[in-house]
């Protein structure tokens, strides 16, 4: 046995330490000035760190969900550099997951080389995912719970002891992903259908014990679920007076939204609150009329302003349009004096909500039926608008890595200028000592002897950035051919396991099959908020989806290589 496992412990744990170099020379991809992404999450981890929860209240506060600020404290304080440890996170997941596999998968060859899959995924190597965003956390995460269910699998027939602390753990995996972002819904289907596959392999097995003990391990994986959901609802509750995670969530504010989303017209538009109802909206309601200082002094100048640029309207219209009118309202509320409070902003909402949604009775204004959603009620129109965005999320997975040049490094420590002076405090939190500015400040980089750079690191970041090209250029010759090829397996093995059953492994093949599950589950929702809402077409959104595209496009090649081999052999 030693001999065995000798060799693969040197295997995978040379390669976790040279990822894990790797990674520790990769630039921070730095907006300090992002107020509602970079900037939010660090300070909201600093204010962890500090004691103060997240902070003074105000419309910002509560917008975005606690898992990710959390998770920066703790990476600070560690002292662990923010995508040095998110990557650490994700190799770790990524090897639990391989080795779960091992199985059903006998081949260790094929094991490791899913493993390189997983360190080699485009959708960690991006520009966009390379800055503090909440997708270095929420990744991993998921990519850790799906290795747990694996796991749970795999010991279905163990103690029981060591299933309910494996269950916990999922349970906690699955309460920070749900704390991380707020469209957590997309990993609905996948989770379903494993736990039909489950209670379905029961079912046949018949066995009493196994059914009370599936039982309280998913009464286990459950609790630890709503564990940290409630902390941080209990926190918010203590600091804020508001129950629950964040305020888009909140009921008051999405009636608010979607009874303003009533007014808007008739035809298809990502337009919510056009500028034509907006006297007529004043006169019906009070609520609403507390708004007209934003409206009247062009405050939401930058919103309208990246809409028009996002969407190339030329001349601008001067509309806020749907990516940016949720945030629009709540600094309009802010202006007007609402979000002195979170039960304050809530009341506001709530009377917002009811005003409009009275007038609309009354005739007053001119409305659509209301749907109590930020997402505006389907259409057909939408169909064709979100088929294309999918396809323009497959040429996304495919296309080349966008990843930043080795020219547009900088070092905090030699651009002495205003803007690192601002702004180094971010990057000392996230452990940073080099990094790249997407905006092109004026942050030149200065001269100075080459030891010097070496010395902190950039000549390091330099070999990084060229080996991150290097792959980049690669995956975009091979990209199409790699998905294309494991799309094809998948449709040529689904018939083989029915007509073949013993041919194809079922696990194995349920695996790959669940990988792609959970990878069209996420194009599908981006493809239908990019035809509805906002711009969705990109590697940031769908990077929690590209390790499964690789496990799945693997295991679909090996699955369907083995059993050619099997017939060819026959």
């Amino acid at each position: 046995m030693l001999i065995v496992w000798r060799p693969l412990v040197l295997l995978y744990g040379s390669t976790v330490i040279l990822f894990a170099w790797f990674w520790a020379g990769m630039p921070v991809v730095a907006i300090p000035a992002a107020s509602i992404d970079d900037a939010r999450f660090v300070g909201n981890a600093a204010r962890i760190l500090s004691g103060d929860w997240l902070g003074t209240y105000n419309s910002l506060t509560l917008a975005k969900g606690a898992g990710y600020p959390i998770w920066l404290a703790l990476l600070a304080g560690l002292g662990i550099p923010a995508l040095l440890g998110q990557a650490l996170l994700y190799v770790g997941a990524a090897l639990l997951l391989v080795r779960a596999l091992s199985r059903w998968v006998a081949h260790e060859g094929v094991l490791f080389g899913l493993f390189l899959l997983f360190l080699i995924n485009p959708g960690i190597y991006n520009r966009e995912t390379l800055r503090i965003m909440r997708e270095g956390f929420y990744t991993p995460t998921l990519v850790l719970a799906f290795a747990l269910l694996l796991w749970w699998v795999r010991l279905s027939s163990g103690p029981l002891r060591p299933r309910l602390i494996l269950a916990a753990g999922l349970g906690l995996c699955l309460g920070f992903f749900h704390l991380t972002r707020e469209e957590s819904i997309w990993i609905a289907p996948f989770l379903l259908g494993w736990l039909a596959l489950r209670g379905f392999a029961l079912f046949r097995e018949t066995a009493a014990g196994r059914w009370r003990s599936e039982g309280m391990a998913l009464l286990a994986c459950a609790g630890a679920a709503i564990l940290p959901v409630l902390s941080v609802s209990a926190l918010n509750a203590r600091h804020y007076g508001f129950f629950g995670t964040v305020e888009f969530r909140d009921p008051a504010f999405i009636s608010a939204y979607a009874s303003l989303a009533r007014l808007g017209p008739d035809e298809p538009s990502l337009i919510v609150l056009p500028n034509a109802v907006l006297s007529s909206l004043f006169a019906a309601s009070p609520a609403a009329s507390e708004l007209r200082p934003f409206f009247d002094l062009r405050r939401g100048e930058a919103f309208i302003n990246v809409g028009c640029l996002t969407y190339a309207v030329l001349p601008c219209d001067d509309e806020i349009r749907a990516a940016w009118f949720m945030w629009a309202l709540r600094e309009a509320a802010a202006i007007a004096g609402h979000h002195t409070g979170a039960m304050t902003a809530r009341r506001f909402y709530a009377r917002l909500s009811s005003e409009v949604d009275a007038a609309c009775d009354r005739g007053e204004l001119r409305c659509q039926p209301k749907v109590n959603s930020l997402a505006p009620r389907f259409r057909t129109a939408y169909l064709m608008p979100t088929l294309r965005a999918a396809f323009g999320l497959l040429g996304v997975a495919a296309e080349r890595i966008d990843s930043p040049r080795p020219a547009e490094l900088r070092s905090i420590f030699y651009a002495p200028n205003e803007w690192q002076i601002m702004h180094s405090a971010f990057l000392d939190f996230v452990h940073a000592t080099v990094y790249v500015d997407p905006l092109g400040s004026n942050a030149a980089q200065v001269a100075m002897p080459e030891y010097l750079r070496i010395s902190l690191g950039v000549q390091r970041a330099r070999y990084v950035l060229h080996a991150v090209s290097f792959l980049g250029q690669g995956w975009g010759w091979l990209g199409w051919l790699f998905l294309l090829v494991g799309l094809l397996s998948l449709v040529a093995l689904l018939p083989l396991w029915v007509l073949r059953p013993g041919l194809v492994s079922g696990p194995v093949l349920a695996v790959c099959c669940g990988a792609w599950l959970l990878f069209f589950s996420r194009v599908v929702l981006l493809a239908y908020v990019h035809a509805v809402a906002i711009p969705s077409v990109n590697m940031l959104y769908l990077s929690p989806a590209m390790p499964y595209a690789m496990l799945a496009c693997g295991l679909g090649i090996f699955l369907l290589g083995r059993s050619i081999r099997v017939l060819t052999r026959a």
